[in-house]
């Protein structure tokens, strides 16, 4: 410890507590299991329509993170305002880079996936909007940037027009009772 100026140049304190620090910074290695220690969010304001055929997926949102370890953790949080028009078997993907996460068991035919919504394809399910959230921990096991990104789009044909709007309802018509709404992506770093 310098006389002068009580400041600490090099070595080790013992008893002092974390509570008594008023500057600087404790390094993540310092910080027990659990802290968050890095925050992305991604957030969707405007109103996208997607034509898709069965089977194609299109990307709504996308955030990017690099984990300072590869012992840690990252949470994500969505939530995806979406609807149909008319169309049926819609759902929202999550993947890191390339690879699908965060789906279902295979069980049969069914199709893994994330988040999913079914209307009965009547004139009335247009007027639906399905507001989607989720979370889940993934364990990426490394310190590279990693992309996360949403996709939305349908498991079938059915009917022939698969039109999905993200952030308002499926007529998405320009009148006061349409709601223009946000989605948004959150990935947190935990230290494992």
């Amino acid at each position: 410890i310098d006389a002068g100026t009580n400041a600490v140049t090099a070595g080790s304190i013992t008893g002092l507590s974390a509570s008594s620090l008023t500057t600087g910074t404790l390094p993540n290695a310092q910080l027990a299991d659990g802290h968050i220690l890095q925050v992305v969010t991604t957030v969707k304001s405007d109103i996208s329509t997607i034509t898709t055929s069965a089977g194609t997926y299109t990307t709504i949102l996308t955030g990017t993170i690099t984990p300072s370890s590869t012992s840690n953790h990252i949470l994500i949080f969505l939530n995806v305002c979406f609807s149909q028009d008319e169309a049926r078997y819609s759902d929202i993907r999550v993947y890191r880079d390339s690879t699908q996460i965060a789906k279902a068991d295979s069980a049969g035919s069914r199709t893994p996936t994330t988040v999913g919504a079914n209307t009965d394809g009547s004139t009335d399910a247009q007027h639906n909007n399905f507001n989607s959230s989720m979370s889940f921990k993934d364990s990426p096991s490394s310190t590279s940037a990693i992309s996360y990104t949403l996709r939305v789009g349908n498991t079938s044909n059915a009917p022939s027009s698969n039109q999905l709007i993200v952030n308002s309802s499926g007529d998405n018509v320009d009148s006061g009772y349409t709601l223009a709404t946000i989605s948004n992506l959150v990935l947190m770093e935990v230290k494992g």
